[in-house]
């Protein structure tokens, strides 16, 4: 080989061993770059597994949903019952006479009613016994009606009743009437056992069955 030859090969050599130099630089540091980007984690991302927790558990403690929060239910107002909207009537004179005639003068008629009715403290038979009067010229009635409550005096007549007073009817020393607390009661119905006109009082209310009071007399 000529001197020629020689340096051709050489500077072949150079450019070859420049290149594969060039060529191997390039290839580490492509490589250092991919592995600095794989394993630095994102500061600003987080796993989906993890936001879901997150996103659970805030909402369980921190928002909690409306089914979770119990309800509370107004207090009722109290209704009117039977007897506030029946304190309510008012009788007339002729009806509180109609009272007195066939059912409260049967308790408290002194000289033929046994047993005597006590009268002392007893705020019915001082209003009605003694503020009612019954003229026989006009056949007609005059006192307060306006003071009468009637489910007072209904709730009076029917506890009278009960305690027996009432029953027995005694002229001239002789029994001319005489009658249990059921058959008193069904007497008094007749006469205030009707709803649809007044007087009435519901304690003897002709279509109920009369109560049973314990005993015959």
């Amino acid at each position: 080989m000529n001197a020629r030859m020689v340096k051709i090969l050489l500077i072949l050599l150079l450019v070859l061993l420049v290149v594969y130099l060039i060529a191997n630089r390039s290839y580490g540091y492509g490589i250092e770059n991919t592995a600095i980007v794989e394993v630095l984690p994102s500061t600003t991302s987080i796993p989906p597994t993890l936001t879901a927790t997150l996103t659970a558990t805030r909402t369980s403690t921190v928002r909690p949903t409306n089914t979770s929060t119990p309800t509370i239910s107004p207090t009722p107002y109290p209704t009117l019952t039977q007897t506030a909207t029946q304190s309510l009537r008012k009788w007339s004179v002729d009806e509180v006479g109609v009272f007195i005639s066939f059912v409260g003068s049967w308790f408290w008629s002194e000289d033929i009613s046994f047993p005597h009715l006590p009268r002392e403290g007893d705020e019915v038979v001082q209003l009605l016994d003694g503020e009612f009067v019954y003229s026989r010229a006009t056949d007609s009635w005059s006192g307060p009606a306006e003071r009468v409550n009637p489910d007072d005096v209904c709730v009076w007549a029917f506890e009278k009743l009960s305690e027996g007073y009432g029953l027995t009817i005694i002229i001239d020393g002789k029994i001319v009437n005489e009658k249990t607390r059921e058959e008193r009661w069904s007497q008094f119905a007749s006469i205030i056992g009707n709803p649809n006109t007044e007087p009435y009082c519901p304690q003897f209310d002709m279509s109920s069955e009369a109560p049973v009071f314990g005993d015959t007399n």
